[in-house]
């Protein structure tokens, strides 16, 4: 009895580490000093100020008028109006609206989501770095992808929610492929492709450039040693595009329409790639700090790859190279990450610069800097050799679970400087509201969403209290970049707002979201008024012309007695205008999206029906 009692205990040891709920538990628990910033009542400012909070606002004002998939928010502008999510994706969007729906705070539903996204990318990681590396590689793998210093600056620096999103789906789409490669391809698997590679497309666009050439790389890397070659290339391409063309009503439409907006600043400027570039030493760099990437190598933001995934996979290059001299798809994995790692760094630099102006799709990421995606996580998976160092040194369960816990813990301290915010922006719930939205000075970040036909007369001039600098060619050294931040910083906290009624607009001076009579005898009465919709009883003796003063759209239809007429934009103003015939009538405007969107919803649809009923070569096929 008493022999059998220390193996008994083992036995039960190991059961409970190998246990997935206590490995997600564990990985939970790693994860909770990101979540520090998110105590208390405040909102953390970042490059984003409010942005993403009054996004959260006006969509939810969306859902709960019953028009869940409408992309018009009328509070933006300062009330005039913007078909926003026509060119901006929603995947975020709606997540916060799983927490907002149900009573909870904008605020509280946002860090609800952050809580969410930061644990969804975790979960990811380890399952990718436990596919290469067991289960041991998988958990540093998480902690150190967790804790990604470009995944840090997207959260509490940039505030890029959208981008950080992004960031979480990639492991687990990695993941999906690198698995389908060594088993045989079911109906389930085949509909998680699916899924998975219509995310990107949902969250976030310009992170599509940079993913979707790195799936395709992985797959074919992958294609030789796959279970089942021909089936597996075939089954993730086709999953691939299935995505692509499901998903094409947001991104196809924002692409294809983005002459209907001023998108001309959306690559000038400040969002020029040629302005962030980065030097090779930020590569290695510990430093960190809150302000913008400029011309030069005065950045006062934090480029580093990851200075504990590189110790880590000096910790692991031994148990490493021996994986490289044998065929199968833990080599091309390797391979495969050592390749993206070494030419996602090299399009960061300014060395990369013919292969932009050759790229046509990569100025559309503004900033050359959004490249670390790809190495802040294949850092951290590579990192995660290091579980190999642990596994093969230590061959008694417990003391492996003791080092792999120290060594998580050491990742934690080493990077926890990341986990905290520069300052918390003076706003609160009763600031974030239709209204109070509608007050905000700037609800959009550069203006490429305003209406082509409104031109360049919104927003109106305003006089600043400060000289604009042009960049010189060296750029800002880095103390400038700081003492800049410094001094931004002092009102940056204070969410400028709007206190006028009226705002001049071409040659009239209108009130955002109301409506006038322009011309004729026109009585209006019994407004009905939703976000994406208006209703009127209007009463015309002798016909004449109202303008509804929200910025003229393509998506925006009208009906005169349940009959279509004719939106116009109003020449001197840009805003809708519609011509009333004689007699009593009922108005009714509303917006449907744009025609292109709703026409490429209809295709993803019927695509996603083809997935399903018609089974496209064995994407929908049950297989023994």
């Amino acid at each position: 009895m008493s022999m059998t009692m220390p193996t008994h205990t083992t036995d039960s040891r190991e059961k409970i580490h190998d246990s997935p709920l206590v490995q997600l538990l564990l990985i939970t628990a790693c994860n909770l000093p990101v979540f520090y910033p998110l105590l208390g009542n405040r909102f953390f400012w970042s490059h984003e100020n409010a942005y993403f909070l009054w996004r959260v606002v006006s969509f939810h004002q969306n859902v709960i008028a019953g028009t869940p998939l409408c992309r018009w928010f009328p509070d933006f502008a300062r009330g005039f109006g913007l078909p926003f999510l026509e060119f901006y994706p929603v995947l975020p969007l709606y997540v916060t609206e799983l927490f907002r729906l149900p009573g909870a705070s904008t605020i509280l539903s946002v860090k609800f989501t952050i809580i969410l996204t930061s644990l969804f990318a975790a979960w990811g990681a380890y399952l990718l770095g436990k596919e290469i590396w067991g289960k041991t590689g998988g958990l540093i793998s998480s902690v150190l992808y967790s804790y990604a210093p470009y995944k840090m600056v997207n959260l509490y620096v940039r505030g890029d929610i959208n981008e950080y999103t992004a960031m979480s789906i990639a492991p687990w789409i990695i993941w999906l492929i690198t698995r389908s490669a060594g088993k045989r391809i079911h109906h389930p698997v085949s509909v998680a492709l699916i899924i998975a590679f219509s995310l990107p497309a949902l969250t976030h666009y310009p992170s599509c450039v940079i993913q979707y050439p790195v799936y395709v790389f992985w797959i074919l890397c992958l294609y030789r040693t796959a279970r089942q070659p021909n089936r597996f290339l075939v089954r993730n391409l086709t999953a691939m595009l299935t995505a692509l063309i499901m998903t094409s009503t947001y991104w196809a439409s924002a692409l294809l329409s983005r002459h209907f907006v001023q998108m001309e600043g959306m690559t000038k400027g400040f969002a020029d790639y040629k302005q962030h570039f980065i030097n090779a030493a930020q590569w290695l760099s510990n430093y960190w700090n809150f302000g913008a990437s400029v011309k030069g190598p005065g950045d006062a933001i934090s480029f580093q790859v990851g200075n504990a995934a590189l110790v880590a996979m000096l910790l692991g290059t031994p148990y490493i190279l021996p994986l490289l001299k044998k065929p199968g798809i833990k080599r091309n994995t390797i391979i495969c990450s050592l390749i993206l790692l070494v030419v996602s760094l090299f399009l960061t630099h300014e060395s990369s610069a013919r292969v932009w102006n050759h790229v046509p799709a990569l100025p559309m990421l503004q900033f050359a800097y959004r490249i670390l995606a790809v190495p802040a996580l294949l850092a951290a998976l590579l990192g995660g050799s290091a579980g190999l160092f642990i596994d093969n040194r230590f061959f008694r369960q417990d003391r492996r679970i003791m080092v792999t816990a120290v060594v998580m813990i050491l990742i934690i301290l080493f990077s926890v400087r990341m986990c905290r915010v520069a300052n918390y922006m003076m706003i609160s719930e009763d600031d974030l509201t239709p209204g109070e939205v509608r007050k905000a000075a700037h609800t959009h970040c550069t203006g490429e969403y305003i209406p082509r036909a409104v031109g360049k007369r919104f927003p109106p001039p305003v006089k600043f209290d400060f000289k604009l600098e042009k960049i010189p060619e060296s750029g800002f050294s880095r103390e400038d970049t700081e003492a800049r931040l410094a001094r931004w910083m002092k009102s940056a906290v204070y969410v400028e707002k709007w206190q006028g009624r009226t705002i001049p607009i071409g040659n009239a001076e209108v009130e955002p979201g109301t409506t006038d009579v322009i011309a004729g005898d026109i009585t209006i009465s019994n407004p009905v008024i939703s976000p994406c919709s208006r209703s009127y009883y209007v009463e015309s003796q002798t016909g004449g012309t109202i303008r509804i003063n929200q910025f003229y759209f393509e998506g925006w239809t009208a009906q005169i007695d349940d009959r279509a007429t004719d939106v116009k934009p109003d020449p001197g103003t840009g805003l809708m205008r519609l011509d009333i015939p004689p007699g009593p009538h009922s108005l009714r405007l509303c917006y449907r999206n744009l025609p292109l969107s709703r026409k490429l919803g209809v295709i993803g649809i019927l695509t996603g029906l083809l997935v399903v009923i018609w089974k496209v070569p064995g994407i929908g096929r049950y297989e023994k």
